[in-house]
């Protein structure tokens, strides 16, 4: 285990390609405000940190949702790869609550 202090998301490094790319995710959700978010990574964003970073950012956004780990090759497609899938809600323009918004994120 690594110690604490040196534990992070990769989301929350600002110079590296990841946290580059999820802080531009960011921007245009926060300036768009589309009613659904799909995200769609390696299966590494589904660790710990990286999960609870993504749900806390987008909590602050106005958003709840829910993840699935996914085999490509388990949906028609000629590959062996694990992806992650988040589907984030607009609470507000679902007219729900956050507890609501996840419910309904899982579902689809």
């Amino acid at each position: 285990m690594q110690p604490a202090e040196v534990r992070h998301s990769v989301l929350e490094d600002k110079t590296g390609t990841n946290g580059i790319t999820f802080e531009g995710v960011c921007a245009h959700v926060a300036a768009a405000q589309p009613a659904i978010v799909i995200l769609e990574n390696v299966d590494e964003l589904s660790k710990a940190l990286n999960i609870v970073h993504l749900y806390e950012t987008f909590h602050h956004l106005g958003y709840a949702g829910s993840h699935e780990i996914l085999c490509s090759s388990n949906h028609g497609l000629p590959q062996v790869r694990k992806r992650v899938y988040a589907v984030l809600l607009n609470a507000k323009t679902f007219n729900q609550t956050e507890e609501q918004a996840h419910a309904t994120a899982k579902s689809m």
